[in-house]
């Protein structure tokens, strides 16, 4: 259920439009010839086929899995990776938009012993939710996503009610959903989101500590460097009365 894409040159306004509900730039600078064929490759080797129904998620990956994650806007790639080692039994589905990140991370994945377990969708995550079949989800991680801070953007925020309610029946239940973010109004969004959500159990713990296997990004290290504080959110998946 792979797909193979040719690599694209330049962003196509007709792209931009079927984006739906993703914002912002899709590509940054010009990718250099090694990691531009990383890319190419590594798509046709992980890209995922939403064209094709998904009824065995376990056939997505070329070696034996037993649990499911899903990143959600991988950025570089590099808790991704972190979490392939960590997992061995896991597969992981990674959604990225933007191409500069997704080639790095398929860059650094064919030197990656874990790359059999690996699945990506270069495009919004909201299409990979939407095509998964049901209770499938172990684990899912949303890292520092585009915040969005203000108030006239809030509905651009990925973490709302009506995210939850696409993502909810896919997970199992007692399946984690680790939210993490340094900016202050999407820690709000955050909470505010996941005690809404009645499939949803927000968990006690500190949120000024990372979850145990947690790997610092080239992301939160500039947050830190920055003065920002970064929290972590833990959401487990409840089954809803009927």
């Amino acid at each position: 259920m792979i797909s193979r894409r040719p690599l694209p040159v330049k962003d196509d306004p007709s792209k931009e439009r079927s984006r739906g509900l993703l914002y912002g730039r899709r590509k940054g600078k010009t990718l250099r010839d090694a990691r531009a064929k990383a890319y190419e490759e590594g798509l046709a080797r992980h890209a995922l086929d939403l064209s094709k129904p998904c009824t065995a998620w376990e056939s997505l990956f070329d070696a034996p899995v037993s649990r499911l994650a899903l990143e959600i806007g991988f950025g570089g790639g590099e808790h991704l990776l972190h979490q392939l080692d960590q997992q061995p039994v896991t597969g992981f589905i990674g959604c990225e938009p933007f191409v500069n990140g997704m080639a790095r991370l398929l860059d650094d994945a064919q030197r990656h012993e874990g790359r059999d377990r690996l699945r990506v969708h270069e495009g919004d995550a909201r299409e990979v939710i939407a095509w998964l079949p049901d209770a499938c989800l172990d684990l899912v991680y949303l890292l520092y996503p585009d915040p969005w801070p203000k108030l006239k953007h809030e509905k651009r925020r990925f973490m709302g009610l009506d995210t939850l309610d696409l993502l909810h029946p896919k997970m199992k239940p007692g399946a984690e959903l680790r939210v993490a973010s340094d900016i202050d109004v999407y820690k709000a969004t955050t909470i505010k989101a996941g005690n809404a959500h009645p499939g949803f159990e927000r968990s006690d713990r500190n949120t000024a500590e990372p979850w145990e296997d947690w790997t610092r990004t080239r992301y939160e290290a500039k947050a830190i460097r920055e003065g920002r504080t970064p929290a972590y959110f833990s959401f487990f998946a409840k089954v809803l009365p009927q």
